[in-house]
């Protein structure tokens, strides 16, 4: 790319320094940053073409998209690996925060009505259950009321856009994500031909992070950011060997 304002240069060498340390090698990283280039070329645009005072405060997006709208994750791996979203402070994803009492009660009849929740969806869509209880270990830890800083809800943490999509009109609502979520997997199973692993790439890491790294198969697991490099096998082995307690 040609920049010819060096001072334009350095600030957008700069920024991409203070991205990558704040949101890792994640597909959120790779839409910012790409956004914060495009931004780079439009400003070059219009100085030619119009008053600088007119140009937008917001980075380019998607079309009629503005920056602070993207569903960005920033995410931290937790002592027992599960992933959860933070803004910085307390996890937010957790149900145990600070001063929050939890009835012990009401977890256990939460996690009785997922495990028949997955029973149901599973033998219904035709999936292994395994596979939709490692998504949700992983996920959520079996908290229902988990909500990620970056909107993801529910057990399988889908987006508002997922829920859209199945007309989930709750989605803390056990029964209505663990379906949403299954349906969500099984359209990726079907997308790459039952490879479970090139499944679970695209729920984590998104369909667009694989096609931009140009993974093909399993084996380029490597190109993807790191925490879907560090999200397939765990959930692999949760797929293959069951979950304990």
């Amino acid at each position: 790319m040609k920049i010819t304002n060096i001072e334009e240069f350095m600030g957008t060498t700069i920024a991409k320094d203070a991205l990558k340390k704040t949101m890792g090698d994640s597909p959120e990283f790779d839409i910012v940053y790409e956004a914060l280039i495009q931004n780079s070329k439009n400003k070059e645009t219009a100085l030619v073409n119009t008053n600088k005072d007119e140009e937008s405060n917001y980075l380019p997006t998607a079309v009629g998209q503005k920056l602070d709208n993207l569903p960005m994750k920033v995410r931290t791996e937790s002592v027992d690996g599960i992933y959860n979203s933070t803004e910085g402070k307390e996890n937010q994803n957790s149900t145990v925060n600070k001063g929050l009492k939890v009835d012990v009660n009401e977890v256990d009849s939460d996690k009785s009505r997922i495990y028949t929740a997955v029973d149901k969806y599973a033998t219904q869509y035709g999936i292994d259950k395994n596979l939709v209880l490692g998504i949700i270990k992983q996920e959520s830890n079996f908290d229902a009321n988990a909500v990620s800083g970056s909107g993801a809800m529910g057990v399988m943490q889908l987006m508002d856009f997922n829920c859209e999509a199945y007309g989930i009109t709750d989605p803390l609502n056990i029964e209505q994500n663990v379906e949403g979520g299954v349906k969500h997997i099984k359209e990726y199973l079907n997308m790459f031909n039952g490879n479970v692993e090139m499944a679970l790439m695209a729920y984590n890491g998104g369909q667009g992070t694989m096609e931009r790294r140009g993974v093909k198969s399993s084996n380029d697991l490597y190109k993807m950011p790191s925490e879907t490099q560090n999200y397939v096998p765990k959930v692999m082995n949760y797929y293959k060997n069951g979950i304990s307690a």
